[in-house]
């Protein structure tokens, strides 16, 4: 294995030869790690010479995390602290590194070190924890997150394993620690290092292994034991089942772990709270990383890097938490373990999936996820009586005959199918603790359902593009009428030719996210029972917490739809419209929560332009046209806008006076047609971070934003997408 160098930010020295100026960097910078890996200590230590040079005074204090036994004395410092004061009292540059600062006592820290005077010093704290990296940093400083090694450098530590170095994900400390346990194999050879990869977890759980791994056990193990809570330990364990390069989507997750029992339950059937703080503190420790960023900044998709997923793997199959089965050949649980409760199936082929499994008992199996294809057999599900989460979403050989079993499966909270599902029996009414169905991955575009599943009593999350099978009896409309219905996320329904789901919409009290596709034959008198059920959606939403969603697919049919006057102010804090918008409807006046907008259209005109800015609110904005008319955003327009988005085809872009703009925090500019887009002079937006680019942008685009960005006085990270 060969040496490597990070990925590294070429202006994290830049700018230290002066005592000041606008070259000069923020005088405080946290430098947040992903969780594993040396990656910023290499970083700093590449800025050494330059460092050495522009400060008379450096120091690194390591392991930040063993300052608590300071800190909390009230006068008495440790001698390194008093030889700093001692030196720094002196008035002259320093840079200070503080490495892996693991508490957050940056506060009390702080006041150790003295003012910097104008002389342009530096203080660096390194740590794992984003909450950390965000207290060190003033509105004077920067947090950089370290990235992981390009594929370039991981390259060069590779020596007959692709699928290895792939595990090791471009972390530093992962590459070298599996690089000095081969070494320690012997002679490195192809078959050597399949063997070390397809044995990873159980290397990194075996104590008595070569120490080269034992770094490396001992970040992981620190990873999962500094959780706080039995909850955020069993939700981590639970992510082990998921294959590697494996994105996983965040609600999906947290409505897995909520079904699972793993956190509990709030009064309301929502997103729990406690499932959130669950994720949260994952994402904030760098244990789980994301791989997409929705438009609010939350994150829409995330994963395990690789060294951490087969650790959690490994250590989540060891105490019988879960069973993972990968064909006929490889079955990861318990040597003694006969009863399966929680099983994940990953199949490549339909060879046999039953042979591996005949040996245990599956009667008491509690949660099942299918990926892949497997045998018809396994796919009958009368043996799974207890069973409470079934994801099929990624199992290939699903039809429709498979859906009498599983709506046998009368104890389910979560069921999401995929695979060639095109119609739902009307026996899923059975399902009375069903809490969420998602029909989003089946092979069709439209899911035949019956008018049944709007009924579940337990039901909340609705998930597909839904047509009803037929007429809605009466006893249905009563129980919708009577306000019974707990479902709050409706996304979505098709509005055709049956207007049932439009009749029952009005009477659904607490529905919060609606999706409509509106067909071309949605006659007149129906339209207009759909724009009342839009209204009448619109107008309910009046409580403060409950934040309401809409989007509507107008494309094939006429804009009027839209032309709804609501009574009153409403509370509705996203939209999305998609069809020809040739003026604003006059419903927006009334949307003064409103703080997500997405417009598609094959034009959108100066004039829809011109009133969206008077949305003073708004905090996101994405314009999705293959033509946007010449316009110009004015000083005061958009006051409250941070992240802004165009994903256009002709090259039209927005005049941005001076002072416009003042809370933009993101430009993002899409196009197919990328011949230039340097048209954007992003000076005057002053707290800027990022430019997010198409990841298709000519090279000479892609250097003048990288140009602008390091003129812009906040040097915003310029991304491609």
């Amino acid at each position: 294995m060969g040496c490597c160098r990070p990925h590294l930010r070429p202006d994290l020295g830049e700018g230290l030869e002066g005592r000041g100026g606008a070259d000069a960097l923020p005088p405080r910078r946290g430098v947040e790690g992903r969780g594993i890996g040396e990656g910023k200590r290499w970083r700093l230590q590449s800025c050494k010479l330059k460092l050495q040079s522009a400060f008379p005074l450096s120091a690194k204090i390591s392991d930040g995390h063993r300052m608590r036994a300071y800190t909390k004395r009230k006068v008495v410092w440790p001698w390194w602290a008093l030889a700093l004061l001692e030196f720094l009292s002196l008035g002259q540059q320093y840079f200070i590194v503080i490495d892996d600062m693991r508490e957050e006592l940056w506060c009390d820290t702080e006041h150790a070190f003295p003012a910097d005077d104008g002389v342009s010093s530096r203080i660096v704290v390194t740590t794992n924890i984003q909450s950390i990296a965000n207290a060190c940093s003033t509105a004077e400083g920067y947090v950089y997150k370290m990235g992981k090694l390009n594929t370039e450098y991981s390259k060069d530590m590779e020596r007959g394993s692709e699928q290895l170095r792939k595990k090791c994900d471009g972390l530093p400390l992962a590459l070298i620690c599996v690089g000095q346990f081969l070494l320690s194999e012997g002679t490195v050879t192809g078959p050597t290092c399949s063997d070390v990869c397809s044995n990873l977890g159980h290397h990194l759980e075996n104590k008595s292994n070569s120490n080269a791994l034992a770094r490396m056990q001992r970040v992981l193990t620190r990873s999962y034991t500094c959780l706080s809570g039995d909850a955020a330990k069993a939700c981590l364990l639970y992510l082990g089942m998921f294959p590697g390069n494996h994105s996983i989507r965040r609600k999906r997750l947290l409505r897995r772990w909520l079904a699972e029992g793993l956190v509990k339950r709030q009064p309301h059937p929502r997103l729990g709270d406690s499932a959130v703080e669950s994720f949260k503190m994952l994402m904030d420790q760098n244990i789980v990383q994301p791989v997409d960023v929705s438009n609010n900044e939350g994150v829409k998709t995330c994963q395990l890097p690789g060294m951490m997923l087969e650790f959690i793997m490994h250590r989540s199959i060891s105490e019988g938490f879960i069973t993972i089965f990968r064909g006929e050949d490889e079955m990861l649980l318990l040597p003694d373990q006969y009863a399966v409760r929680c099983l994940s199936v990953q199949c490549r082929s339909t060879a046999a999936a039953n042979i591996g499994l005949e040996r245990n008992d599956l009667s008491l199996l509690r949660s099942l996820t299918v990926s892949g294809e497997v045998c018809q057999d396994f796919l009958d599900f009368k043996e799974y009586k207890l069973l409470q989460v079934l994801d099929l979403e990624e199992c290939d050989g699903l039809m429709d005959g498979h859906l009498d079993g599983i709506c046998k499966l009368l104890l389910l909270k979560y069921l999401s199918i995929g695979g060639a599902v095109t119609t739902l029996p009307k026996m899923i009414g059975r399902l009375k603790f069903l809490e969420t169905f998602d029909v989003r991955r089946t092979k069709v575009e439209v899911v035949i359902m019956p008018a049944e599943v709007l009924v579940l009593p337990k039901l909340v999350h609705l998930f597909g593009k839904f047509e009803l099978s037929g007429s809605v009896s009466n006893k249905i409309q009563q129980i919708i009428k009577s306000g019974k219905s707990n479902l709050q996320i409706l996304s979505g329904f098709v509005a055709g030719s049956n207007h049932g789901f439009v009749q029952l919409m009005c009477h659904m009290k607490n529905l919060r996210k609606v999706k409509i596709w509106c067909k071309s034959a949605t006659k007149r008198n129906k339209s207009i029972s759909l724009s009342s059920a839009i209204q009448k959606f619109i107008e309910n939403g009046n409580d403060p917490n409950d934040a309401r969603s809409l989007s509507v697919d107008f494309s094939e049919c006429s804009e009027d739809i839209l032309q709804i006057s609501p009574r009153g102010d409403c509370n509705l804090r996203s939209l999305k419209l998609y069809g020809e918008l040739q003026k604003i409807p006059k419903f927006f006046a009334s949307l003064l929560a409103l703080r997500e907008l997405y417009l598609s259209s094959t034009t959108i005109r100066g004039d829809v332009l011109t009133a969206l800015s008077e949305l003073r609110y708004l905090v996101y904005l994405k314009l999705i046209a293959e033509n946007l008319e010449d316009f110009m955003i004015k000083y005061g327009a958009f006051q409250s806008l941070q992240r802004l988005c165009f994903v256009i085809q002709r090259l039209t872009l927005p005049g941005i006076q001076e002072g416009a703009l003042p809370q933009l925090v993101s430009l993002q500019l899409i196009y197919e047609n990328l011949a230039n887009v340097c048209l954007i002079n992003i000076g005057g937006i002053k707290r800027l971070k990022e430019v997010m680019l198409d990841s298709k942008m000519n090279v000479e685009s892609k250097e003048y934003w990288e140009g602008a960005a390091k003129k812009h006085p906040n040097r915003p990270k310029v991304l491609c997408i």
